[in-house]
């Protein structure tokens, strides 16, 4: 089972979480607090989820080292998708690094500023999330799933 939770005021972010830390921070282009602990009242797995962009997320040399330096581990690589990244660190944050100009940063940033904006499009994705993660809906592993599906309600308009 998928455990969502309420967005509390001490958040990993406002702990001194996140890639603040070290050269990365020198070298990167762009911070930016997304997925759902980003929208304030949305439930949320107690997750924060960063992006963060470089030059070249495929050149690892100018950023990996120093977040394995701040406690961050590279986990994946895809570079089939936009040249992602991913890494994870602790209490419970995850870093999703793309270069310069990625059109999945412009779509995440859309994302969240849309459920930040719209409260009935914050609803709609919760209760589409919370069906996904009620124990006897689809399994963990096609969680990214609620976003594709509020997307295509809300995009198609009233």
């Amino acid at each position: 089972m998928v455990q969502l939770c309420g967005v509390t005021t001490e958040t990993p972010l406002s702990a001194g979480g996140g890639p603040d830390q070290g050269g990365a921070r020198q070298r990167a282009l762009q911070i930016e607090h997304v997925g759902s602990t980003s929208v304030a009242g949305l439930a949320a797995k107690p997750v924060i989820d960063i992006v963060l962009v470089v030059g070249d997320s495929a050149d690892e040399a100018i950023y990996v080292p120093d977040l394995e330096a701040a406690g961050y581990r590279l986990r994946h690589r895809e570079p089939s998708w936009y040249q992602h990244r991913f890494l994870v660190g602790e209490p419970a944050v995850q870093i999703h690094v793309f270069s310069v100009g990625s059109a999945e940063v412009e779509r995440m940033l859309l994302f969240r500023n849309r459920l930040r904006a719209c409260p009935e499009d914050r609803k709609l994705y919760e209760s589409t999330k919370r069906e996904l993660a009620a124990p006897t809906g689809p399994m963990f592993r096609i969680m990214p799933t609620p976003s594709h599906r509020w997307w295509r309600r809300s995009s198609q308009g009233p």
